[in-house]
């Protein structure tokens, strides 16, 4: 436990002298002051073109996906630090051990997206969703952090491509949009981790509800299970 704090205490340095990290972290909070005073005026504002009112589902399901994708990319970037200095190799020597270590940098990214998305989501007024089905969405969409974190330090190889990567998953982010296509090709978005949170949101209340996030559970661990062997083989 003492270890698991050290390696904490040492997150939060490295993020505080970072500008970047902290404005990431702060994101999902500007975000959600913004959602809740920003989008009635906007409603107001073209209300005579069509209503916002429609799409209050839509972003607050965005919303949930953003917040731990943005926590997977601080903690994918504190790996990748983590990684260039050599530290990785000196702390899977320790008793945290590789195991620990991985542990780790998978569910306390979890536990903070979480936290975020049960506080900010009420925060947010569009949309009244029940503490029970806010948690079940929180526990799916908070495995896109580690799912983020372990694709970027897998696959970038320093902070710069780090940050290419994280633009790029930005991109992605769109295609649950792709839902309200009527092309075949839709079916492949089941595929994508990203396009569950947004579509949980979506049925809460529906008869599906649970079906979309049992099924997003499955494809969730699958990405983690890849990603996971992949990290040990190029973090370790």
């Amino acid at each position: 436990m003492k270890k698991i704090l050290a390696v904490f205490q040492n997150d939060l340095k490295n993020i505080t002298r970072e500008l970047m990290l902290i404005y990431i972290m702060f994101i999902p909070i500007i975000f959600a002051i913004l959602i809740r005073y920003g989008v009635p005026i906007l409603r107001e504002e073209f209300l005579e073109k069509f209503d916002l009112v429609n799409y209050y589902p839509l972003i607050t399901g965005y919303f949930i996906l953003l917040v731990p994708v943005l926590i997977g990319i601080v903690a994918g970037f504190l790996v990748l630090d983590e990684r260039d200095e050599g530290i990785v190799q000196v702390l899977i020597l320790t008793p945290l051990s590789k195991k620990g270590y991985l542990i780790y940098r998978i569910f306390m990214p979890m536990l903070i997206s979480l936290f975020y998305i049960l506080i900010l989501t009420p925060v947010l007024g569009l949309v009244e969703v029940s503490i029970r089905s806010l948690i079940i969405l929180g526990l799916l969409s908070m495995l896109e952090s580690p799912i983020t974190a372990l694709f970027l330090t897998a696959f970038a190889g320093n902070k710069v491509e780090g940050l290419a990567f994280s633009k790029g998953l930005g991109l992605l982010m769109l295609l649950p949009l792709l839902r309200f296509s009527k092309s075949k090709w839709t079916i492949l978005l089941i595929l994508i981790p990203f396009y569950w949170p947004v579509q949980g949101f979506l049925v809460i209340g529906e008869q599906g509800f649970y079906l979309s996030i049992l099924a997003g559970f499955l494809v969730h661990l699958l990405f983690l299970f890849i990603l996971v062997k992949k990290f040990k083989a190029r973090l370790i």
